[in-house]
C-alpha cells in the first residue's frame, strides 16, 4: 500500500506501534571532553534502576494487546525493530545513549505521501528514526513515497534554556495549578529551545488536510516552523501557534475529531489564545485529567 495519510480523524488503515524493548533513561552530556569512565558507569547503573524489567514488561504487554485490538478492528499493524539504544554514541560537540522505541510518531511525520524524519532537541533522540527503516524499505519503498530527514542539528550547547530566568517572579496559570494539586505540591520547570539551529518533533504538529498547526515550544523552535513549510512548499499551508502550551507535543492540548469538531485541553487553551484556524469550528473543552 503506498503512503497517503492527511489527517488524525480517517478510519486506521496501518500503522505502527512502538515497543518498550530496549528502553532506558538517558545520559545527555553537552561537552566535547569524553566522560570519566567511574561516573559514566555509576550512571548506567543508575539508568537500569530508573527503568525496572518489571515496568518495561507490563508496557509491552500493553503494547501488544493495543496491537491485537488494532488488527482485530482491521488495520495492518506493524513493529519496530529494536537495536542496541544503550550503548554510548557521541559527536564532536556531547555524548549520548538512546531513550526508547516507545513514541514511534514522536519523530516521524506522515503527511500525505511524506515521511519525514524531525530534527529532535534531545541527542538521545539522534538515531530513534533508524529503526523503522525496515518497515519503510520492505513495506513502503517500492511502491514510492517522499522520504526526507531534517538537517541533523549539531548541539555545541545544550539547546534547551529556562522559559524563566527568575522563577520566583513567575505568575502562575491555571495549568501551573492543576499541575502542583496533581502532583502534590511540585511546580513544573519550563524550558524553551533556542533558535541556533532547525529543531523539532513531529508530534509538535496537527494534521488537518491541507493545514498543519504547528506548535512553537521545548520541543520545537520557529526555525523548524520556517523549515518544514520550505519543504512542504505549496501543497500545504503551516500554521504556527505559540500560545497554547509551553511544554512540548500539541497533542495532549489539541485534539481535531472530525472536520469542523475540535477537543481542547481548558486548562491551556483559552478563548483567547485558540488559532483562528478554528473560529468556525465547534468546540469542546475538558479539563479532567489524572494524577502522576
Amino acid at each position: 500500500m503506498k503512503i497517503n495519510s492527511h489527517n488524525e480523524w480517517d478510519k486506521l488503515l496501518e500503522v505502527i506501534v512502538g515497543t518498550a524493548t530496549g528502553t532506558s533513561a538517558t545520559i545527555e552530556w553537552h561537552k566535547p571532553e569524553k566522560i570519566n569512565e567511574k561516573i559514566y558507569s555509576e550512571a548506567l547503573t543508575l539508568c537500569k534502576k530508573a527503568t525496572p524489567k518489571k515496568v518495561l514488561e507490563e508496557t509491552n504487554e500493553d503494547l501488544t494487546a493495543l496491537a491485537e485490538v488494532l488488527r482485530r478492528w482491521g488495520a495492518k499493524v506493524f513493529r519496530p525493530n529494536v537495536h542496541d539504544i544503550s550503548k554510548i554514541y557521541s559527536s564532536p560537540f556531547w555524548s549520548s545513549n538512546g531513550n526508547n522505541i516507545y513514541n514511534v510518531r514522536d519523530l516521524n511525520l506522515v503527511i500525505g505521501n511524506f515521511v519525514i524524519e524531525s530534527p529532535s532537541q534531545h541527542i538521545s533522540r539522534y538515531f530513534e528514526t533508524t529503526t523503522l527503516y525496515d518497515i519503510w524499505y520492505n513495506e513502503y519503498f517500492d511502491e514510492g513515497f517522499t522520504w526526507i530527514s531534517g538537517p541533523k542539528p549539531i548541539m555545541k550547547e545544550d539547546p534547551l534554556q529556562p522559559y524563566f530566568r527568575d522563577e520566583n517572579k513567575r505568575k502562575l496559570t491555571d495549568e501551573d495549578l492543576k499541575h502542583k494539586e496533581l502532583t502534590k505540591g511540585r511546580l513544573e520547570k519550563l524550558h524553551k529551545l533556542n533558535e541556533n539551529e532547525i529543531l523539532f518533533e513531529a508530534a509538535n504538529t496537527l494534521r488537518m488536510g491541507k493545514d498543519l498547526l504547528y506548535l512553537v515550544s521545548s520541543s520545537g523552535n520557529y526555525k523548524g516552523a520556517k523549515w518544514l513549510s520550505s519543504i512542504l512548499k505549496n501543497q500545504y499551508n503551516v500554521h504556527i501557534t505559540d500560545k497554547l502550551y509551553r511544554a512540548s507535543h500539541i497533542d495532549s492540548t489539541v485534539l481535531c475529531l472530525k472536520p469542523g469538531l475540535v477537543l481542547f485541553n481548558s486548562k491551556r487553551a483559552k478563548k483567547d489564545n485558540v488559532p483562528k484556524i478554528f473560529d468556525k469550528w465547534e468546540k469542546i473543552w475538558f479539563e479532567d485529567v489524572a494524577p502522576t
